[in-house]
């Protein structure tokens, strides 16, 4: 996912960084007088995160014009460059313009052809080619209109050269093709894990139960059970015994299901049970004891009467909220 979000980013910045790219050349008019100078004017606009690597000016050795049609014999004659200046680059915002001026001047009529001047540019590793336009200047002879002869012919417009194609120029558009794609397998597989998402089933968070209300709702369901009222006496002391033994395991965290008498009564030493509640406690479990083992049978009044000791064992030591005192200290109620 990361990587495919990156790709599409390097593509979609990088062609349009390329769209601010400009290079252009122009003259200050598109004739001239023999003898006159004009003004060649190169310039590139670009994004900053480019360099201009090179401009190759070698072009303009090549300066050539039409053959002149008053003197067939005479070779033609190229521009001649009087001053240049140096390269100036400003900054404004987010791009930079880079340029440069070049006076010309011709001692010979006819049309003049300035070739393509090639800009070289350098981003992140990436090289790119721009070139500018190809001009045209018409130089003139100064003499006067009554000494052109009626003969004098107009030079034939030639066909428009056209320039071959570079594998720069296909470049923004293999970039937007692959960002299409790349935003077209983006979409699926967000669409796709949505959806997968969506299937899947949310688990529930399990629910921890306090202690004390498991413990009253078995006390309640053993008393309406009415064991010891039908003649069970050893399950109902022995369910008792376990719902009591339960309660002190899960609230204090002692294994009092798997302990002694003595043991449980030991452990709630440590964990400041009430000592008000010990002896209910001793006489609960240790006559559970007796009806287990020595098969005792109690009196019908002590069946009710430790039922109601587990009620208040449960009541007094139930888990209560903690509380924040003033220093910011948890302090637990119990």
């Amino acid at each position: 996912m990361r990587i495919l979000l990156i790709v599409c980013g390097v593509f979609l910045s990088t062609f349009g960084a390329l769209a601010q790219v400009e290079v252009s050349a122009a003259f200050e008019n598109s004739q001239i007088m023999i003898g006159d100078q004009i003004n060649l004017h190169l310039e590139a606009v670009y994004a900053k995160e480019y360099q201009v690597e090179s401009v190759d000016l070698t072009v303009l050795d090549s300066i050539f014009s039409e053959p002149n049609q008053k003197f067939p014999d005479q070779d033609p004659s190229p521009l001649e460059i009087l001053q240049q200046t140096e390269w100036e680059k400003l900054e404004n915002g987010a791009t930079v313009t880079y340029r440069k001026d070049i006076i010309l001047t011709a001692w010979q009529e006819g049309v003049y052809f300035v070739p393509p001047v090639n800009f070289q540019f350098k981003s992140s590793g990436t090289n790119l080619n721009r070139s500018t336009n190809k001009l045209t200047l018409l130089v003139a002879s100064p003499i006067s209109e009554s000494e052109v002869p009626d003969t004098l012919q107009i030079t034939p417009i030639k066909d428009i050269e056209l320039e071959s194609w570079q594998f720069s120029d296909f470049l923004p558009i293999v970039y937007i093709i692959g960002g299409i794609a790349l935003l077209i397998l983006l979409v699926a597989w967000i669409t796709s894990y949505l959806q997968k998402k969506k299937q899947e089933p949310i688990e529930e968070p399990e629910i921890i139960r306090p202690a004390h209300e498991i413990a009253i709702e078995k006390l309640t369901a053993l008393k309406a059970a009415e064991l010891w009222q039908k003649g069970e006496v050893k399950q109902y002391q022995s369910q008792l015994t376990y719902i009591i033994r339960e309660y002190i395991e899960n609230r204090y965290d002692k294994p009092a299901l798997e302990s002694t008498t003595s043991e449980i009564l030991s452990d709630l030493k440590k964990v400041n049970f009430p000592e008000t509640l010990v002896p209910k406690m001793r006489e609960m479990l240790q006559l559970a004891d007796m009806v287990k083992f020595a098969k005792a049978n109690p009196p019908e009044e002590m069946h009710p009467r430790l039922l109601t000791y587990a009620e208040e064992i449960v009541a007094t030591t139930q888990h209560k909220p903690t509380d924040i005192n003033v220093e910011g200290e948890n302090k637990d109620l119990t």
